[in-house]
C-alpha cells in the first residue's frame, strides 16, 4: 500500500513538472501580481524529474509491466489539463501545477485499480 501512495505522489509531481517544460507561464507581463516561480527547465531537468518520476514504478515486482504502462493515462490527464489551461489562461501558473499534480495523482490511484482488478 505504501508503495502505491509512494508511486502516485512521484508520477503526479513529474506529470505537473513537465508543464514548467511545455508550456509558458501564463502572465509574465506587468499586470501580473507575483513573478512566476519558476522559467523553463532544461532537458537535463526535466530528465532527472522524469527518472525520479517513474522510478518507484519498476518496484512492483512481477506487475512492473502493467504498472508502467499507467504512466499513459497520467500523461493524458496532463494532456487534456494542458489544453483547458492554455485555452482559458494563457498558459499554466502555479495553481494550476498544483491541480495537475492533484488529478493525476488521482488519475494514477483509479488507474492502477482498475488494472489490479482485471489481473
Amino acid at each position: 500500500m505504501g508503495l502505491t501512495f509512494f508511486s502516485g505522489h512521484a508520477i503526479s509531481r513529474f506529470a505537473a513538472a513537465t508543464f514548467i517544460y511545455t508550456h509558458e507561464y501564463a502572465r509574465e507581463d506587468a499586470t501580473s501580481k507575483v513573478k512566476p516561480v519558476s522559467k523553463k527547465i532544461s532537458i537535463g531537468e526535466l530528465s532527472i524529474a522524469g527518472i525520479l518520476g517513474v522510478a518507484p514504478l519498476f518496484l512492483y515486482g512481477d506487475h512492473t509491466l502493467f504498472v508502467v504502462c499507467l504512466i499513459v493515462p497520467v500523461m493524458l490527464a496532463k494532456w487534456r489539463l494542458g489544453r483547458y489551461f492554455q485555452k482559458w489562461l494563457g498558459g499554466y501558473t502555479g495553481d494550476c501545477l498544483g491541480a495537475t499534480q492533484q488529478v493525476c495523482e488521482i488519475v494514477f490511484y483509479l488507474s492502477l485499480l482498475i488494472l489490479w482488478t482485471s489481473i
